[in-house]
């Protein structure tokens, strides 16, 4: 959760909930569009996420729909911005 010495680290106002990205690995989708330790993510397919497993499970599902893809809130040092992610494991 974002306690009060995290929201000032990653500028973010009481406002703000969500799940907060720790590590992005090297060539995966997260890193493909740009995401970066310390974006909190706040919400997947405009549905609100507020822990670690809510997220995991929403991106699962995404993953395994049709259209592959999830749409991302997130809130990068105090400014809020969409991102796309393709979650096809075949992107070649």
């Amino acid at each position: 959760p974002l306690n009060s010495q995290l929201r000032r680290e990653l500028h973010t106002g009481k406002e703000v909930q969500g799940v907060v990205i720790t590590q992005v690995d090297p060539g995966s989708a997260a890193a493909e569009v740009g995401l970066s330790e310390g974006d909190v993510v706040v919400a997947i397919d405009q549905q609100p996420v507020k822990t670690p497993e809510e997220a995991a499970a929403k991106l699962k599902g995404a993953a395994a729909s049709p259209k592959k893809s999830a749409l991302l809130l997130l809130n990068r040092r105090g400014v809020t911005q969409y991102v796309g992610v393709n979650l096809s494991t075949d992107q070649g």
